[in-house]
């Protein structure tokens, strides 16, 4: 095993679990897809995805609420996200790291 500093300073998790046949609850039938590249999109555009990453996450266990993103090391959970809400997870994750100077994590 190797222990190493994590390479972002910063975790946006976003669950794109698809659940199969019957799967309506699933965060990938309610967009959550799209809503992880709007997410990523816009990292890169404020020059940012060397600070924070983007990652698709498996089940976190809350479809019925879905879709779901957490934010790290924030410990910040949001559910029932649309794309109308990326905005405000850009307001309140995005802009202060890009607003700070770039350093190691």
């Amino acid at each position: 095993m190797r222990e190493q500093r994590a390479a972002y300073a910063v975790h946006v998790f976003v669950c794109t679990n698809h659940r199969g046949e019957g799967g309506e609850s699933s965060c990938s039938v309610r967009g959550s897809e799209a809503i992880r590249e709007r997410l990523k999109e816009i990292s890169k555009s404020m020059g940012i995805s060397n600070r924070l990453r983007v990652c698709k996450a498996g089940c976190l266990g809350q479809c019925a609420a879905g879709p779901n993103v957490v934010v790290e090391p924030d410990h910040v959970w949001y559910s029932g996200v649309s794309m109308a809400d990326v905005d405000a997870i850009v307001e309140r994750h995005f802009k202060p790291l890009a607003a700070s100077p770039s350093s190691a994590p």
